[in-house]
């Protein structure tokens, strides 16, 4: 008797569930004032996060709301807004939630206009887990102030995709320290107002758009515009209708796109027809500098109308085999990711694959110096050949701001360079070089400038 009575006792006696934080936290949506600490936890306790500016913190703040996953038994991914921060500072941060605590991370704020940073563009990581782990543990290393990642970071929308395929030990180690901004793909953004998992993990900036659906934000002298492929964005849409007002109103130096499916590809996906009447009906006429996407599973730089549509992309997914455009000046079958090296007057981007190796890079100028009446531009100047197509010869013709070491290499269709015209120092002016491909078969081929501090390739097609 005194057994039953014990047990029935025992089965009335409160049991304590205790608060637990899942997994580190992660930054998103940075501004020079602001951050958002993202975390995950199985209720809806308060989370505190302590931050300061050293490591004794001296500052704290609590979770402002959360949302649901799709977990069973559900999960909490709180935020944690910390204000009022200095520009271009460094900040030291813990996560705490009764029984857990996660210590020892930091991140940097925004800079404002006239600094130089860097940041790093990923996208497609999706099933290839092992490929994401590689890029991932190179990130650090580039010591990037921001990430952009570029849509499909898992290839289903379900809570388990998240976990197991964006969510890894190595990604965490790097958004627990720089943060990150993201754009919905096809896979985990599919189907987006209904989607409770992207909604849940991401938490983007609504300052110009009142949504975390679409959105831009600044940084340094950079305006992004970052569109939603998965809601509609044709002509006169909700969303086209945001993205002509807000590149039309930016002031900043550089104006640069970010979405998932890109508007000019050749090959795998190809082009998105809404993005091609977004680029010449907004991109065109606002004088975009680039738009990057992913998508597509490949690398590819496209140059139409003067802007320059690349394509990085995937960090996991299946690689696909690009074909070449009248409009393509490089496209190769590889895993890789962007590095971006931006100041007021140049916006660099450096290419490279999983293992860690330099495939391309881009370099684009704004200075201008002024020379008489006239305005003389700071950029070196690789123009198309003429005549193209050609047989058996053409014109480069290019231009150089300062005086520099000029290369000038001819490479065939499989990227094997066949012919070197120039390689040696040259004073600042305008010069022509000529291509004689008398020995050689009809067929598509590639010329590519190289300076102290630019490079440019630009496709020409030999015509018997």
């Amino acid at each position: 008797m005194k057994k039953v009575f014990l047990i029935i006792l025992l089965l009335f006696i409160p049991v304590k569930f205790y608060a637990d934080i899942i997994m580190p936290p992660y930054l998103q949506s940075v501004s020079t004032n602001s951050v958002y600490i993202m975390v995950e936890t199985n209720t809806t306790d308060a989370v505190t996060v302590n931050y300061g500016p050293n490591k004794n913190y001296g500052f704290s703040a609590i979770t402002e709301f959360y949302l649901t996953t799709s977990a069973i038994p559900v999960t909490y991914v709180h935020r944690i807004p910390l204000t009022n921060l200095s520009a271009g500072m460094k900040y030291f941060y813990s996560a705490s939630q009764q029984n857990t605590i996660y210590d020892g991370y930091s991140f940097y704020t925004s800079i404002q206009s006239g600094k130089k940073f860097r940041f790093v563009w990923l996208a497609d990581c999706q099933v290839g887990i092992d490929i994401h782990n590689k890029i991932s543990a190179l990130i650090p290393s580039y010591n990037p102030k921001f990430l952009i990642w570029g849509g499909d970071l898992c290839h289903y929308t379900t809570y388990s995709s998240w976990k197991n395929e964006f969510f890894t030990q190595n990604e965490l180690n790097v958004i627990s320290r720089i943060p990150f901004f993201g754009v919905a793909g096809n896979h985990d953004g599919y189907n987006y107002f209904n989607n409770i998992n992207i909604k849940a993990f991401e938490q983007n900036p609504t300052i110009y758009s009142g949504t975390q659906a679409y959105y831009s934000f600044d940084y340094g002298d950079v305006h992004f515009t970052v569109i939603n492929n998965e809601l509609p964005d044709g002509l006169n849409s909700e969303q086209y209708n945001f993205v002509k007002s807000d590149i039309e109103q930016t002031e900043k130096i550089w104006k640069i796109v970010v979405s998932h499916k890109p508007a000019y590809s050749s090959g795998s996906h190809g082009e998105d027809p809404d993005m091609v009447v977004m680029s010449e009906g907004i991109f065109v006429p606002n004088e975009v500098d680039m738009v990057i996407s992913g998508h597509n599973h490949f690398y590819q730089h496209n140059l139409v109308d003067n802007i320059h549509h690349i394509i990085i992309s995937p960090t996991g997914g299946t690689k696909r085999i690009p074909t070449y455009a009248s409009y393509t000046i490089k496209a190769m079958e590889t895993y890789c990711f962007g590095v971006f090296d931006v100041s007021p007057k140049s916006f660099s981007l450096k290419v490279y694959n999983e293992e860690n190796e330099l495939i391309d890079k881009i370099y684009l100028t704004k200075s201008k110096t002024i020379k008489g009446d006239g305005f003389i531009s700071n950029e070196v100047k690789l123009t198309q050949n003429f005549p193209n197509p050609f047989n058996p010869s053409t014109k480069i013709s290019y231009s150089l701001p300062l005086d520099d070491f000029v290369r000038i290499v001819i490479y065939d269709i499989t990227g094997k360079e066949i012919k070197v015209l120039l390689n040696k120092n040259q004073s600042a002016g305008t010069y022509e070089v000529f291509f004689d491909a008398s020995e050689y078969s009809s067929g598509v081929y590639f010329y590519k400038l190289t300076t102290g501090n630019f490079s440019e390739t630009r496709k020409m097609i030999l015509l018997r």
